[in-house]
């Protein structure tokens, strides 16, 4: 057997794709681009979420001046995905 193959015992095939995987190929294909379009958006609102936080801190910190401790997990709630 070569690398990437699949051989079947003589006299028997893959089963065919089923109704629904055909739709799901389907509806990716008519859609990719919206799919790819919405990824890359929110990559970018969250690099852009973490950069206002980061800049805003030292802000925060000057202004209501609140204990290091709660500062400090402020960074890591943010950036949380949820």
């Amino acid at each position: 057997m070569t690398a990437g193959t699949t051989e079947f015992p003589a006299g028997s095939a893959p089963a065919p794709p089923s109704r629904a995987a055909i739709d799901a190929a389907a509806f990716v294909a008519r859609y990719r681009w919206w799919i790819l379009l919405g990824l890359i958006t929110s990559a970018i609102m969250e690099v852009l979420d973490t950069t206002i936080v980061n800049v805003a801190l030292p802000q925060m910190a000057g202004i209501w001046a609140p204990p290091s401790r709660k500062l400090a997990g402020s960074v890591p709630a943010t950036s949380c995905p949820t």
